[in-house]
């Protein structure tokens, strides 16, 4: 397994960043604001926004 590249705070911190967008993706993706106001995301677009924010995470820590 490679060892991480990043010094241990600077990975953190992006790890932090990423685990507060994956959240607020997937409460997006449940449709939260559905109710609010009529916003529902297609499920393609949530889905392919959800892998993309794993694939940025993998690159990030072992880029």
């Amino acid at each position: 397994m490679p060892t991480p590249s990043l010094p241990g705070w600077r990975m953190f911190l992006y790890l932090f960043i990423l685990k507060r967008s994956n959240v607020t993706g997937i409460l997006i993706a449940a449709g939260i604001f559905y109710p609010a106001n009529g916003f529902l995301l297609n499920l393609m677009i949530a889905g392919a926004a959800m892998a993309l924010s794993s694939v940025s995470l993998l690159a990030i820590t072992y880029g």
